[in-house]
């Protein structure tokens, strides 16, 4: 009697084990036959640069005359940058010609303002005292100029300033841009107004005439 009983158990687990083993197989060859997902890593690379302009580009020409309008369309200020008439900015003389108008429109202004920044560190100082404008070997202005700031030399800063200006009258100042030789002084220095600045002054009047003209 037991010898029958673990015939049938023997004969049960052989059978459970062999279905077992079967259904493993078929799971196995099924796997293998299906195509597998691919799935490759991603890296991210920013997107490439792109291609330089190939039209004009506008670009600031230092030679040129701003036109800033105020937003209340009250006021409109002419001028143009910095002009390096003689050194550099350590022991030089620099002059930044504006004038500013009333109104929407652009017109003739009464004057030009010539405000002059000299920079001292090694050369003794020279005060600024009177602006002179020789034209064409003939006097175009002449006037006294008003110091508007000064600083004098510390520990940190060795360097020297004073700021003066005067108005030119509108009128003059054409003169000005009509001569081809141009010398100045704002003291007992006389120095050559450099091309650019020549540039920048009849530009200043160039913007004003076209708009004089259009109008």
């Amino acid at each position: 009697m037991r010898f029958r009983h673990k015939l049938i158990l023997s004969l049960t687990l052989s059978l459970f084990f062999g279905l077992v083993q079967s259904v493993y197989k078929q799971i196995s060859s099924r796997v293998h036959r299906e195509p597998q997902p691919y799935y490759a890593a991603r890296y991210y690379s920013p997107p490439p640069p792109p291609p330089p302009p190939t039209g004009p580009v506008n670009e600031a020409v230092p030679s040129r005359a701003y036109i800033n309008y105020s937003n209340s369309g009250g006021e409109i200020r002419v001028g143009t940058s910095y002009i390096q008439l003689r050194g550099d900015l350590y022991d030089g003389l620099i002059l930044m010609p504006s004038f500013t108008v009333k109104g929407k429109v652009l017109k003739p202004p009464k004057s030009v303002r010539l405000q002059f920044i000299s920079y001292f560190t090694d050369t003794p100082f020279q005060s600024m005292t009177t602006l002179r404008i020789v034209g064409d070997d003939k006097l175009v202005f002449e006037g006294p100029l008003k110091i508007d700031s000064k600083s004098d030399a510390t520990k940190m800063n060795p360097t020297m300033s004073e700021v003066a200006e005067v108005d030119m009258p509108y009128r003059l100042f054409e003169r000005l841009c009509q001569s081809k030789s141009v010398e100045l002084s704002t003291g007992d220095r006389a120095v050559a107004p450099p091309e650019d600045a020549m540039l920048k002054f009849r530009d200043i009047k160039k913007q004003v005439d076209l708009r004089t003209f259009v109008q």
